[in-house]
C-alpha cells in the first residue's frame, strides 16, 4: 500500500512536513508540487486540498514539467480496468499528441475505479 492511501484529510494535515511531502511525492511524482502542497496545509476539506494541488500544478516550471512527464507511465497501459480496445486508443491518442506537440501526454486521473477510494484523502 502506498503511503498516502486511505490517510485521510486530518492525518495528512497532521503529518510530519517530510512525511506529508512523501505522501504527495507518490500521488505526483514532482518535489516541487508535493513541498508547496504540504506547506499550504491545514486544508479545511479535500476540496480545498485539491483546490491547492491543481493550482500548484499550474506553477510548476517547464523543467519541473519535463522532470514529472518522464516518470510517468504509457497512458495506454496504466489502467486495468480499461478493455483492451479503449486502453489502445489511449495509447495511440497520447503517442499522436506528443508528436504534435512535443511533450509527453499525461492523463490527470488514471485508476482502477474498483481500488479508488474517494473519502480516503
Amino acid at each position: 500500500m502506498l503511503m498516502h492511501q486511505g490517510l485521510g484529510l486530518e492525518t495528512f494535515n497532521d503529518l510530519p512536513r517530510s512525511r506529508a511531502v512523501h505522501a504527495l511525492y507518490e500521488c505526483c511524482c514532482s518535489v516541487a508540487w508535493a513541498s508547496r502542497v504540504a506547506d499550504g496545509r491545514r486544508y479545511r476539506s479535500r476540496d480545498d486540498l485539491f483546490s491547492a494541488a491543481d493550482a500548484e500544478l499550474t506553477e510548476l516550471s517547464d523543467a519541473d514539467i519535463e522532470s514529472l512527464a518522464a516518470t510517468l507511465p504509457e497512458p495506454g497501459k496504466v489502467c486495468a480496468a480499461m478493455d483492451p480496445a479503449t486502453r489502445s486508443a489511449l495509447g495511440t491518442a497520447a503517442r499522436a499528441y506528443t508528436e504534435r506537440f512535443g511533450v509527453a501526454y499525461a492523463a490527470s486521473l488514471m485508476f482502477d475505479p474498483e481500488r479508488f477510494e474517494p473519502e480516503t484523502f
